[in-house]
């Protein structure tokens, strides 16, 4: 199965919680603060990174509770991140970004995600994918833009701040939590009904 590197933002906790040494020692998680958001890095196994993030957080809720995974971090970057990244110049970057070079399937270099300053940034995603018909990219899987939706949506939904897991249901003749939103069921955090 591939592995697939993810970068969350991490809520209800600080560095020196014990809880993020249990996840440091499972899952060989990575914990940063730069200004004053708490992120983790860790990679995953699974079939798309969508399971495979799927597999972190179950992790996450089952070994550290109180460690609420708020969304992914978009790895933004800019020409001179590119560069810095590729071991190329930034004229070499801007070549790719205006079309005057393309990879080896003759793909154009993916649209930017915005503008910070007067400076254009692009998911770093979509450029290592776009790098690996070059054979420049990191050697790494991310998760694509869908995914990372995909997984951002699928996170308000699993944490228990967001979604009322642990109420009582009537015994008879309503679906349960599973069988309304079955990714619940995908990631193991199906309820069993209350008396």
């Amino acid at each position: 199965m591939p592995e697939y590197e993810f970068t969350f933002v991490v809520d209800g906790t600080d560095l020196d919680d014990d809880a993020l040494q249990v996840l440091t020692d499972d899952l060989d998680a990575l914990f940063s603060r730069f200004h004053g958001v708490l992120r983790m890095s860790v990679a995953a196994e699974g079939p798309n990174a969508v399971a495979a993030a799927a597999e972190v957080f179950a992790h996450v809720r089952m070994h550290a509770g109180r460690v609420r995974l708020v969304r992914l971090d978009r790895d933004l970057v800019g020409v001179a991140d590119i560069a810095e990244r590729t071991g190329r110049t930034r004229q070499n970057v801007t070549q790719w970004i205006r079309g005057e070079r393309r990879n080896s399937e003759g793909a154009a270099f993916p649209r930017p995600e915005g503008a910070v300053g007067r400076s254009l940034v692009w998911l770093w995603s979509e450029v290592n994918e776009w790098l690996r018909g070059i054979g420049l990219d990191d050697g790494e899987n991310h998760p694509t833009r869908s995914e990372m939706t995909d997984i951002d949506y699928r996170l308000q939904q699993w944490n228990p701040n967001n979604f009322p897991y642990r109420r009582s249901f009537p015994s008879s003749g309503t679906r349960s939590d599973s069988e309304r939103h079955p990714w619940i069921r995908y990631v193991g955090l199906e309820e069993t009904p209350s008396p």
